[in-house]
């Protein structure tokens, strides 16, 4: 996701999605609604540190990579929850 997706007012990408506020509000919203979520990233994790929205994302939910060995950690996460 580009930084101007997640942090600028009306950052959506599609004209039609236009809300007022920034993408980060909406993940905020997302996760306040349904605490029990995580994000499946398909970047490898060692990669992570290395993109400044990914990072914000992280700060938002539990971040998993998009694998057989992430979904499972991800499942295993949302039981323990």
């Amino acid at each position: 996701m580009a930084p101007y997706e997640l942090m600028a007012q009306d950052g959506s990408i599609y004209v039609q999605d236009r809300s007022g506020k920034p993408s980060i509000e909406c993940l905020r919203t997302i996760v306040n609604t349904f605490p029990h979520s995580v994000w499946l990233n398909p970047v490898a994790a060692p990669m992570w540190g290395y993109t400044r929205t990914i990072q914000m994302i992280r700060q938002i939910f539990p971040m998993f990579e998009l694998s057989i060995d992430g979904l499972e950690r991800a499942v295993q996460h949302l039981m323990d929850a």
